[in-house]
């Protein structure tokens, strides 16, 4: 029995060390603890009741709450039977004692269940709860003190630093439940070599890794003592006590979470499909590193496309240009021809003049010398005849000009002109065929590429807000959907 008495001596010293740290702590700052409780609304702060399924939660708010009546089956908060949970919404009920009537337990269902909708929705609505009294007293972290320090036990804890943060640090109290403390238990701690200090260092080293800091407390508590034995009963109530004392020392908190943390096998769920979605950004880059290229060179094609264009109508332009001067009826010399003779020793002259045009003539016009006299001879659509006679002994000179329109002097050149118009249409019309198809081609491979960077950015968002520890509290409504709450 000596190991006996030394565990209970150990925890009762351990309770004592912490009443007298807190008391130091709250001697200078009563005050403002009073002031700070005085303004929660309603005058109450929130004992929030949290931890894995089974740890005894509902079992330790019903013996908060009222300690004389925690057997009764008219319990405020249900208790599991048959390991079966019972607690699967949020319940609050305030504390009998006259003394600390100003807190109210809120009970809260179980994380880590086996479906993570369910773990989302409990979470949600403890929020919806915390958010109504605004302010929280205490967080009590239930876990069984036979439970070990393993993967589900430090991912619970891991979680509540995340969703709690700077509320652990400050207004953590660890429970652990289901301690009892009576002679028959002591001889099983002596049996099982439990040590309860290291029981505690082991928690508290724990609780420094994942929340940054030492909780304001770990506590033992057996919440449903058994019937047989009322010195446990008595433990228990002493253990009821100082709890109660000791939160009424600590500040009350406003918290207003807008964040959920995501849960462990959320994580491990979210990390899947993060791979998943990089699998599928790799296979869209893959595709948008094939198609930019091509872009590239039909955007190169359409510009050549453009440019050959450009250098027709301005070709055609020329073209019309010179076939408008041209084919006009307007007047132009078709030919000329000029006579000029000495003059002649004791005689006149006399000579024939022709002109024959290449060009139909529809005007002409013949210039004699002031001594010349000019007979018209025979006159055709292409040739002039007549006769110069000049004076006695005098020189003689004759200057005649035929005229035709432009568009008779030029006609080959207009033809010319057409065909090479005819051509050139052509050629502008393979350019605009080409041009277009190059131009659909391009708005393919466009659209293709905006497509890809599309989803390339969605799956980036997506795997951002997977990559991440939170969840929006509006987002998680909306997955619930609990936005009429």
């Amino acid at each position: 029995m000596k190991q006996t008495s030394l565990v209970r001596g150990r925890v009762k010293a351990y309770v004592r060390q912490i009443q007298a740290d807190r008391q130091n702590k709250s001697s200078g700052v009563e005050d403002s603890n009073k002031a700070a409780k005085l303004a929660a609304p309603n005058d109450r702060g929130v004992m929030l009741l949290v931890g894995a399924t089974g740890n005894g939660k509902s079992t330790l708010g019903n013996f908060l709450v009222d300690p004389e009546n925690f057997r009764t089956p008219q319990v405020p908060f249900s208790r599991a039977k048959d390991n079966n949970p019972m607690t699967v919404a949020c319940e609050s009920v305030r504390i009998v004692d006259p003394e600390f009537s100003h807190y109210v337990v809120l009970d809260t269902p179980g994380l880590l269940e086996a479906d993570p909708m369910k773990d989302l929705a409990h979470m949600v609505h403890i929020f919806k709860e915390v958010k109504k009294v605004e302010c929280i007293a205490v967080v009590l972290l239930c876990i069984n003190y036979k439970s070990k320090l393993d993967g589900p036990t430090m991912s619970l804890l891991e979680y509540y630093a995340k969703v709690f943060g700077e509320v652990m640090r400050s207004n953590l109290i660890l429970v652990l439940t289901h301690f009892s403390e009576d002679k028959d238990s002591e001889e099983h701690w002596e049996d099982q070599g439990f040590n309860f200090s290291r029981c505690i260092e082991n928690f508290q080293r724990a609780l420094v890794r994942i929340v940054g800091g030492e909780c304001a407390a770990i506590l033992p508590i057996d919440s449903f003592p058994p019937r047989r034995s009322p010195e446990a009963l008595k433990i228990s109530l002493s253990r009821r006590e100082e709890l109660l004392s000791l939160i009424n020392t600590v500040p009350f908190v406003r918290y207003q979470a807008l964040r959920l943390a995501k849960l462990p096998h959320w994580v491990q769920e979210d990390t899947t499909l993060k791979g998943r979605l990089q699998g599928e950004m790799k296979g869209y880059a893959h595709r948008l590193s094939e198609a930019e290229p091509v872009l590239k060179t039909v955007a190169g094609q359409i510009t050549e496309c453009k440019i050959d264009n450009q250098a027709v109508e301005v070709e055609m332009r020329a073209l019309r240009a010179e076939l408008a001067e041209k084919d006009t009826p307007e007047r132009c010399v078709a030919k000329s021809l000029s006579i000029s003779k000495a003059f002649a020793f004791l005689r006149s002259q006399r000579l024939d003049v022709e002109l024959v045009s290449t060009h139909k003539i529809i005007d002409y016009k013949v210039v004699q010398g002031p001594n010349d006299t000019w007979t018209e001879g025979e006159v055709t659509d292409y040739e002039i005849s007549g006769v110069l006679e000049s004076k006695f002994m005098r020189g003689c000179s004759v200057h005649i000009t035929a005229y035709t329109h432009l568009q008779i002097y030029h006609a080959g050149r207009i033809q010319a002109i057409g065909q090479e118009l005819t051509e050139k249409g052509r050629e502008k019309e393979l350019i605009i065929a080409r041009l277009g198809s190059l131009q659909a081609e391009y708005h393919r491979y466009k659209t293709l590429i905006d497509e890809l960077t599309g989803y390339i950015t969605k799956k980036e968002e997506l795997c951002a807000k997977l990559s991440g520890d939170y969840i929006e509290l509006e987002e998680a409504k909306k997955c619930l959907g609990l936005l009429s709450g």
